[in-house]
C-alpha cells in the first residue's frame, strides 16, 4: 500500500518531502516493521494535520496510537480519524450478550467488544486475510471524542455517516456506518 500511495503521490505536484507514506509502528509494537526508532527526528514533528482511515480498529491500544498522533501535531495541528461505528451492526446477527455490556453494539458509548473472543463459536465478517489484524468492531462516539480529549484536542468534532457500507458478500453481507472525528491540538 505504501508503495502504490508513492506511486500516486509522485504524479502530483508537490515534492516527496511534502507528501509521501512510509510504513512504521510508532507504538513499537510490531516485529520486522520500524518500531519508530527512524521517526524521533525533527521531520517526523509539527504536522498540519494527520489522518488514519480505515485502520484504527487494527491498531492494538488505539489510545494510545492517538496519543502518538497527536503528539506528532503543532499547536493548531488536526487530527481526524475515520472507522467503524461500533452500534452499526450486530455483524451476523447473532446475540453478544455474551461479550458483556455495550458489546452487541447497541451502546454508542460503549468501550467495544474484542473482535476475536475465547471461546466465540461464531465468525465476524472480515475481509479475507485481515482477520488477524482486527482487534475491534468498532468504537462508540463517547469514546472518540473522550480519546481526542485525553490525547490534547480541542475543538473535537464527531460525525456519523448516514450511508452504510456493505461488508462481506451474500447472506453473510452486513451494513456497517463510519464516522469521522477530528479535533485540534491544543
Amino acid at each position: 500500500m505504501v508503495k502504490a500511495y508513492n506511486e500516486v503521490a509522485s504524479n502530483t505536484e508537490l515534492p516527496p518531502d511534502k507528501i509521501r507514506a512510509v510504513q512504521g509502528d510508532i507504538l513499537g509494537l510490531s516485529a520486522g516493521v520500524d518500531s519508530g526508532a527512524s521517526f524521533t527526528g525533527r521531520e517526523w514533528f509539527d504536522f498540519d494535520i494527520a489522518v488514519m482511515s480505515m485502520a484504527l480498529h487494527h491498531v492494538a491500544s488505539p489510545e494510545e496510537a492517538v496519543k502518538k498522533l497527536v503528539e506528532r501535531l503543532k499547536v493548531g495541528g488536526r487530527v481526524v480519524f475515520i472507522d467503524w461505528l461500533l452500534d452499526s451492526v450486530n455483524f451476523h446477527g447473532a446475540d453478544h450478550s455474551e461479550h458483556g455490556p455495550g458489546s452487541d453494539g447497541r451502546d454508542p458509548g460503549s468501550q467495544g467488544q474484542q473482535f476475536a473472543t475465547p471461546g466465540h463459536a461464531h465468525a465476524h465478517i472480515v475481509a479475507p486475510g485481515s482477520e488477524q489484524t482486527i482487534t475491534r468492531a468498532g468504537f462508540g462516539r463517547e469514546e472518540m471524542l473522550r480519546m481526542l480529549k485525553d490525547a490534547g484536542c480541542v475543538e473535537v468534532d464527531f460525525k456519523l455517516f448516514d450511508e452504510k457500507t456493505r461488508l462481506g458478500d451474500g447472506d453473510e453481507a452486513v451494513m456497517q456506518r463510519m464516522f469521522l472525528v477530528k479535533g485540534k491540538k491544543a
